[in-house]
């Protein structure tokens, strides 16, 4: 069983402190679902079921969202809705922040937590701290037809004074084949530190499609002070 914990919350977004990472519940702002009725393919369909399997999702569940994705509806976790549910899977080699919708769907935001914070945890690979900086640090969104990530340092103060730098690998996949999936700007570093402006932030923008399937998100982090967040 889901080793998980449960956030209740009233509005569409809240926060909830694990392991000193601040994780931000919320569904990113632009995202988009677009399809027209098209009865999907049996391989599509079968590359839909393994995709939604992998984000937790139960089959009953599965079945009726991919009903809903041929007759061009938008799933709840495209529209901006707010989740009806959101927990942190600890499961994971990286803790998830998972988003759950009226519909079932899912959206699920991850970061890399660096070697020395909290317990330990099989499957990090890369994220330490050196030198006041977390390095190499993962952040990635997984939605119901595609998934993005990047690497990212930052660097959090208790002074107002949080960075960001070094975004690289930034990369994006989607469910099928043929499909297509491509970073446009913005994407990369867009407040390199913390200032009257705003938090330090780093942020990818995805465009995915898989036949009659498209989606659209902007996925990233804010560092602000020593909370960091995952949106």
């Amino acid at each position: 069983m889901m080793n998980r914990r449960t956030i209740r919350f009233a509005f569409a977004v809240s926060t909830v402190c694990l392991t000193g990472i601040l994780t931000a519940l919320t569904v990113a702002p632009a995202h988009a679902f677009v399809a027209g009725p098209n009865e999907l393919s049996a391989q599509l369909k079968v590359q839909l079921h393994k995709h939604l399997a992998e984000g937790g999702i139960p089959l009953d569940v599965q079945e009726s969202l991919i009903a809903k994705m041929e007759a061009g509806k938008q799933l709840d976790s495209f529209t901006g809705a707010a989740p009806i549910e959101s927990f942190i899977d600890e499961t994971a080699d990286m803790p998830q922040t998972v988003s759950v919708f009226a519909d079932g769907s899912r959206r699920i935001t991850a970061v890399e937590l660096p070697a020395d914070a909290g317990a330990a945890r099989t499957g990090l690979s890369g994220c330490v701290s050196s030198s006041g900086w977390k390095i190499n640090c993962k952040i990635s969104v997984w939605d119901p037809i595609s998934s993005a990530k990047f690497t990212i340092d930052y660097q959090t103060s208790t002074s107002s004074k949080a960075k960001v730098r070094s975004f690289r690998g930034a990369s994006c996949a989607v469910v099928g084949i043929p499909s297509s999936c491509s970073l446009p700007s913005p994407t990369g570093i867009a407040r390199a530190a913390q200032s009257s402006a705003g938090s330090a932030w780093a942020r990818v923008t995805y465009k995915a499609q898989s036949g009659p399937l498209h989606a659209k998100g902007e996925f990233g982090i804010r560092v602000t002070g020593t909370n960091v967040s995952v949106y």
